[in-house]
């Protein structure tokens, strides 16, 4: 029925295009319309409105808003003075990294002057225009006391794509 009526339509709009093949101007060539036939699945789907799905949550897989995954490097800042790296990753996991007295290239260290911390991170807030995102940070295990405290969160700047410590004192760039 559909296609029907579709090509009823097309016949009415194409006017003096629909005349015999013989009195038709060949460089004026008629266009075609082709319409898939209408079945019952489509005719009932056409009749219900199906309500809009929710948008998709934000996750700490990069999708959305928020900071994407890969790694940020903060130079020495406030009482820490030493580079920290937060890596994020997939799957919500985070790695940070506070490069507290790196052994040097061919010395013999007791300790490496790295410490290396593991745990998980996720996204809260950021609906407001104009707010943060609060970067959420759960570390296994305790704070080493070589390094400094950790803060439990960071601050994601959609508007400057920013992110920095809660004070906003230590600011992070995305390294390659």
């Amino acid at each position: 029925m559909r296609a029907t009526v579709l090509h009823v339509a097309t016949l009415a709009l194409l006017g003096t295009h629909c005349a015999p093949a013989a009195n038709r101007d060949p460089v004026d060539p008629v266009p075609t319309v082709s319409a898939p036939p209408a079945s019952a699945s489509t005719q009932a789907a056409d009749s219900a409105a199906e309500p809009s799905a929710p948008p998709p949550p934000i996750t700490p897989a990069g999708i959305g808003p928020g900071p994407g995954l890969g790694r940020y490097s903060s130079a020495s800042c406030g009482a820490r003075n030493y580079e920290r790296v937060i890596e994020l990753s997939a799957g919500g996991r985070v790695q940070l990294v506070d490069k507290v007295a790196p052994c040097p290239p061919g010395a013999a260290c007791v300790w490496s002057g790295i410490v290396m911390r593991q745990g998980s991170w996720s996204l809260e807030g950021g609906a407001e225009l104009g707010k943060p995102f609060r970067v959420l940070l759960s570390f296994d295990g305790a704070n080493d006391p070589k390094a400094r405290p950790v803060p439990d969160h960071l601050l994601w700047w959609e508007s400057r794509g920013e992110l920095s410590e809660p004070d906003e004192s230590c600011g992070y760039r995305k390294l390659p």
